[in-house]
């Protein structure tokens, strides 16, 4: 029972859980030792309340003043003194002692533009430092520090000087000098420990880009990185790894500001790809897009602001407002999907809090309040990357499920058949001539961003059952499941009258028939979001394949083995939305089985690893059902969201430029910087890649491209079909960088071209 429960806890042990940081964060900090703070009861601080103006602002005046222009401070804001655009000065009586040793005091705060220590004895000025941002102080420390000795028979006056961009608390330091390099030390082992970390985490998410290859784990990277950049610049460590860095307040303010905004503009995209493809939603909140909009502008003029405290208030309020916007969005979904991505933000709250109070002098300060930040960001980022490798464990679990349900519902169709229906004898394996059937579904990978595992499953499930029919239907078999795709081989049992060819060409075509039905029914019925198409690539290829039945007895397990098996798969890879691509074998076979040339278009097809392409031919269901096709694609398009992006120009006089290759012309009927669209007399499938040589019809225009080296281009060919004027392809160029691709266009345009929409009359 224990153990069950801890396998499916209920949902109030999974809100506790999300805000366990947040409790431990807040229950912790006040308990934590003040590191870096001093006695209160021993030093007694003092600050001047008294009118302040030029003729006053200097020690000889300040150490004259009446004793009622002295108010004391509160001890427990002993560990700092708070500064303000206008110069505020501190006294702090140091007591006598009967045997002395070396005192040193510091302001632990590099972005000041003034801190300036004096040590006073009776009237006379002893000591002095002058330090900050403008002016660096004159010892071999980071922040402002002056060492002194306190005297055995009187007290000494040590008066401080504090100008600051704006109202925050800056840590002071009293101490031997022994607990002073403690402090030192622990310090910037501490900001080196958290900076390390950051960067681990960094490395972690980058090897998860290159793993997964999707943009959630390259905005995770930057996030990261500029996260990592805020305590090396708040902290100051900047100056110990790069000692020559400005002291230039608004620069380093800038800095700190930009590592904030731009992590606030990247968790919405980060959210956005986290919660709502794993989850289903489908863009941002109102709320959302007015905090995105603000922090955005924020980040562009942050530069105009660097050194005014309105900047400060405007990111902490458009944080604020990333943070509540993000949370409003997150809790629409189940609890149990986004239980590390929910502690994550249950840190970053009171992290951010317990800081910027410590910051503002709101609650009593300590060096750990002051520098939790850096804390908070190593959880934070630690409960990201546990909420990452959840989110792929869930995606992967997700995947399996569907994988063993599509492959159960597979063999319940096959289960059906036994081994006298497929002509063949119990024996452990035998080579057969069969057609290869191999059918993929094209947008799975989109849907499975978009939809939620429930969605998915359910629109693959009928998908999938809806080809399995047909496939047995025509005498087919499938063979195995392949998640979104179904490999089938047919044999040309006793129930054929044709040959396998034959049923298998059938099969496919009654498959894109029904598809191109249903995109009709979904267009006409507008429901673009609700019924997803789904549609197919299919290739045949007849050939000679080793077939074992695994499972025996009733249950048939059959597995292919041989290079048809391969060569099929590469063969629906080049193949079209709504159409058929047949190997040469199944070509033959099909038209000594009757069936007519013309339904047959020849097409070069390329092979991954051979360098030669090969003669194939593509049955198209445009050639019965032009129009349907046309309407078929453009709902294909619209649920996957494929629109042109970029502005075609048209070249008016056609057949002005020529791409060649392997001794076939192509001439240029359009171009983008990144693609072309081509007419030539033969066809060629998608996918693939070819050299051309350009060919401009003018000189000197030749001349040029082979200067530059870029008489030669390689491109890939994306799409092709077949018009009254020939075989149009869409090519996308390859290779080659910006300033040649530049050339290339702008030689282009040299041959009398407009853009597209002037020559529609769009």
């Amino acid at each position: 029972m224990v153990l069950s429960w801890f396998k499916n806890p209920p949902t109030w042990a999974y809100r506790l859980l999300a805000i366990l940081p947040a409790l431990v964060f807040v229950a912790i900090v006040p308990v934590l030792p003040d590191v870096g703070g001093f006695d209160g009861s021993l030093y007694r601080v003092e600050r001047y309340v008294g009118p302040l103006d030029s003729n006053l602002d200097s020690i000889e005046v300040i150490k004259n003043q009446s004793a009622n222009l002295w108010v004391a401070e509160d001890p427990q804001y002993h560990f700092g003194v708070k500064g303000a655009r206008e110069p505020v000065w501190y006294r702090i009586t140091i007591p006598a002692v009967a045997h002395p040793k070396s005192l040193i005091s510091e302001v632990g705060y590099h972005l000041l533009p003034k801190a300036d220590f004096y040590l006073v004895d009776g009237q006379s000025v002893t000591a002095s430092v002058f330090g900050g941002s403008e002016r660096p102080a004159l010892v071999d420390n980071l922040f402002t520090s002056i060492k002194f000795r306190p005297e055995q028979s009187r007290e000494v006056y040590l008066y401080l000087r504090l100008e600051t961009q704006a109202p925050i608390v800056a840590p002071l330091f009293i101490g031997d000098e022994q607990s002073f390099l403690a402090l030192n030390s622990m310090r910037g082992w501490f900001h080196v420990l958290i900076t390390g970390v950051l960067i681990g985490f960094g490395l972690y998410s980058l090897a998860l880009f290159l793993t997964m290859r999707k943009p959630l784990y390259a905005i995770l990277l930057v996030s990261q990185f500029t996260v990592a950049i805020f305590p090396t610049f708040f902290s100051g460590q900047i100056y110990n790894i790069w000692p020559n860095f400005t002291r230039d307040l608004s620069i380093n303010l800038l800095i700190i500001m930009e590592t904030v905004l731009i992590p606030q503009i990247l968790i919405f995209f980060f959210n956005q790809s986290y919660v709502a493809r794993d989850l289903g939603a489908k863009s941002f909140n109102n709320l959302a897009k007015i905090v995105a909009t603000m922090t955005i502008v924020e980040f562009v003029s942050a530069p105009f602001f660097s050194s005014s405290p309105i900047l400060i208030v405007l990111v902490t309020v458009s944080n604020l407002g990333v943070i509540v916007a993000v949370i409003i969005d997150i809790m629409k979904w189940p609890i149990k999907n986004l239980i590390f991505y929910r502690m994550f933000l249950s840190s970053v709250i009171p992290g951010i809090a317990i800081s910027a109070a410590s910051w503002l002098g709101v609650t009593a300060p300590s060096y750990f309040k002051h520098y939790f930040f850096d804390v908070n960001a190593v959880v934070s980022f630690i409960l990201l990357a546990a909420a990452m490798t959840h989110r792929i464990r869930n995606l992967e679990l997700k995947h399996r499920r569907i994988v063993r349900a599509l492959r159960s519902d597979n063999l319940r169709l096959t289960d059906q058949l036994v081994d006298v229906d497929l002509n063949l004898v119990p024996i452990d394996h035998r080579e057969i001539d069969v057609t290869i059937m191999y059918i993929d579904i094209m947008s799975f990978s989109l849907v499975a961003e978009r939809d939620s595992g429930r969605e998915i499953f359910t629109d693959l499930t009928r998908r999938l059952s809806s080809l399995s029919r047909i496939v047995t239907a025509h005498n087919g078999v499938i063979d195995r499941s392949l998640g979104d795709g179904l490999l089938c081989f047919f044999s040309g049992n006793r129930n054929s009258s044709f040959g396998h060819a034959t049923d298998a060409f059938n099969a496919a075509s009654e498959i894109q028939n029904m598809l191109i039905d249903e995109a009709l029914r979904i267009k006409s019925q507008g429901i673009y979001d609700k019924d997803l198409l789904l549609p197919v690539r299919i290739g045949l290829h007849s050939d000679r394949v080793l077939l074992a039945n695994l499972g025996g007895g009733v249950r048939v397990d059959f597995t292919m083995v041989g290079h048809g098996v391969n060569f099929v798969a590469s063969l629906e890879q080049a193949c079209g939305p709504f159409n058929v691509m047949i190997s040469e074998s199944c070509y033959h076979k099909l038209i000594t089985s009757g069936h007519v040339v013309d339904d047959f278009a020849p097409v070069k097809v390329s092979l991954k690893y051979q360098r030669d392409l090969i003669q194939a031919y593509e049955h198209s269901m445009g050639m019965k059902r032009p129009y349907d096709m046309k309407t078929a694609i453009g709902v294909y398009f619209n649920q996957v969201g494929v629109f042109p992006r970029e502005t075609r120009h048209s070249i008016v006089s056609e057949r002005s430029v020529a791409l060649i290759s392997n001794g076939t012309h192509f001439y240029v009927l359009d171009y983008s910087p990144s693609g072309m669209r081509l007419v030539s007399d033969n066809y060629f499938a998608q996918k693939v890649v070819m050299e051309f040589v350009v060919e401009t019809g003018v000189e000197h225009l030749n001349k040029k491209l082979r200067d530059k080296f870029i008489d030669r281009i390689i491109a890939e060919v994306k799409w092709s079909r077949k018009t009254e004027a020939g075989f149009e392809h869409g090519i996308k160029l390859m290779g080659g960088n910006q300033r040649q691709m530049e050339l290339l266009i702008h030689v282009l345009s040299k041959r009398h071209t407009m853009p597209e929409s002037w020559r529609t009359g769009a």
